[in-house]
């Protein structure tokens, strides 16, 4: 059986990160891979050159120590869970210096660079480009990172390219990464699906049934789900609109708790099993998550996905929520104001379901064709 490795982020507490993670590799596994994973534990962010976010940590710093008590409860309850996740799901490969990954390297087909934003530039870690593997013939392949930004400066271009020549293929996660990375790749950029769109329901439910949920009420009535990454007042504006229009109970997901949701209840204990297991039994989903949209789809949800930054913020990621939602015919899930909050627009999942079919069997072949091919990859995949 080849052996693949998996570059990528995993750990602490984010839902994303871990779920994209566990994805690719279960994929690989599936189509009959041995797979392990390497990453870096944080995400270590270039300060020098984007000195902005020094304030935007700082500011966020400031505020979540007026939400300590608050916090520390959520991060208790869910950090055992997504510990457990971590240990039971990802197979890690051992962290090894350069001269012993030298020896080691030779047992892998194949070392792939993983999805989320780890080609982003705030965080930038040239581990994520592989540098660390020093035998020019084991294959680098790139499968859906993401640079989640709108452009690279031109020193960050530089560096990119000269780490991206040691990569036989090279796909991202958005049409607008293609674009920008396309003059400095050696081969043809290809954009595919986030790794988790490349399991079906079936598949995960798989981690739904292992899912620690105690609450009997959801299972009784519906529910309405909030996940928000962002901090913007509006929001409880949207909320309160679709709780009174519904008499619906609403759960919070809590990974920001700078906005209070009245009459709503903060749930502790919500590991990476338990948030699929949320939003699979929800009614409706209110996020600015893009991971969060993309299981309300996978499971044929009720969503609405709400403005998190403006469109000129040069630290947006609003690009990868538009093109999720275009790609998949859900435009009108996009909410930037409360006169677009319509709730009886109906969505047409039968279009979008074959739209994803056809997308997640060109990511596949191009896993395939990257691993099992030699030499560069064939431009006409």
């Amino acid at each position: 059986m080849k052996k693949i490795c998996v570059v990528t982020w995993y750990g602490g507490t984010n839902y994303g990160t871990n779920l994209q993670a566990y994805a690719l590799v279960k994929k690989l596994e599936l189509m009959g891979y041995d797979t392990k994973i390497k990453g870096n534990i944080s995400k270590n962010i270039n300060y020098f050159f984007y000195p902005y976010l020094v304030f935007d940590r700082i500011n966020n710093k400031i505020k979540r120590r007026k939400n300590n008590k608050i916090i520390y409860e959520v991060d208790r309850d869910t950090q055992k869970l997504f510990n457990e996740f971590i240990k039971e799901k990802l197979p890690k490969l051992n962290s090894y210096g350069r001269e012993e990954w030298g020896k080691i390297e030779k047992d892998y087909t194949a070392f792939i660079t993983g999805s989320d934003q780890v080609w982003n530039p705030n965080y930038f870690q040239a581990s994520m480009m592989l540098d660390f593997i020093p035998h020019n013939k084991i294959k680098k392949i790139a499968y859906a990172p993401s640079i989640g930004v709108n452009s690279l400066s031109k020193k960050i271009k530089r560096k990119y390219k000269r780490l991206l020549k040691k990569y036989e293929a090279i796909s991202v996660r958005e049409e607008q990464a293609a674009k920008i990375l396309q003059d400095i790749s050696p081969v043809s950029v290809k954009v595919v699906l986030d790794p988790t769109m490349l399991l079906t329901c079936e598949e995960w439910n798989e981690l739904t049934d292992e899912a620690n949920i105690n609450r009997i009420e959801m299972l009784e009535e519906k529910y309405i789900v909030c996940y928000f990454v962002g901090d913007r007042k509006d929001y409880i504006r949207y909320v309160e609109k679709v709780k009174n229009e519904t008499g619906m109970k609403c759960f919070v997901i809590p990974i920001n708790n700078n906005v209070k949701m009245e009459n709503c209840t903060t749930l502790t204990g919500i590991g990476p099993k338990e948030f699929i297991w949320m939003i699979k039994h929800a009614s409706i989903i209110l996020t600015d998550s893009f991971h969060a949209s993309v299981f309300s789809i996978l499971y044929h949800k009720e969503f609405y996905v709400l403005k998190r930054f403006p469109e000129n913020s040069a630290t947006s990621q609003n690009s990868r929520l538009h093109q999720i939602l275009d790609m998949y015919k859900l435009s009108n899930r996009w909410i930037e104001d409360e006169s677009q909050f319509i709730r009886d627009i109906q969505i047409n999942y039968d279009i979008t379901d074959k739209i994803l079919e056809k997308k997640r069997k060109f990511s596949e072949e191009f896993l395939t064709e990257a691993i099992e091919k030699r030499g560069r990859q064939n431009e006409n995949l």
